[in-house]
């Protein structure tokens, strides 16, 4: 049976979480504010939510700006991209996707539902 990439994208983080919960210290989930996610920009003064690292890949999966219309997630966009993550939105809102598009973001060609940006 050959898996989506929705499907393998899902079982990653499946596997993240499963990491996370053996007490493991993956990259995987970093809620804002939390160590890692701050030294990414992603902080509790400007967000709340959570991004996922899976190696050098970004996912902005649950992310909510506490101060819209600021350019802070825009911010967090080109320092992960500086950082070399490929950045990933899965699912986006109409608006989102609407931002995406300055931002150059493409969907992606396996998974219609997913946005990416490489760095560079």
């Amino acid at each position: 049976m050959t898996l989506t990439a929705a499907q393998r994208a899902q079982a990653a983080i499946i596997e993240d979480l499963a990491w996370l919960n053996a007490g493991a210290d993956p990259e995987g989930c970093c809620p804002a504010g939390s160590e890692r996610a701050q030294a990414l920009g992603f902080t509790t003064e400007r967000f709340q939510g959570y991004i996922w690292l899976s190696g050098s890949t970004c996912w902005l999966s649950l992310v909510v700006s506490l101060q819209p219309g600021q350019g802070h997630l825009s911010e967090l966009i080109r320092g992960l991209l500086e950082r070399g993550y490929e950045v990933r939105v899965p699912n986006p809102t109409e608006d989102m996707v609407a931002r995406l598009i300055r931002m150059d973001f493409r969907p992606d060609s396996l998974d219609a539902l997913t946005w990416l940006r490489a760095p560079g």
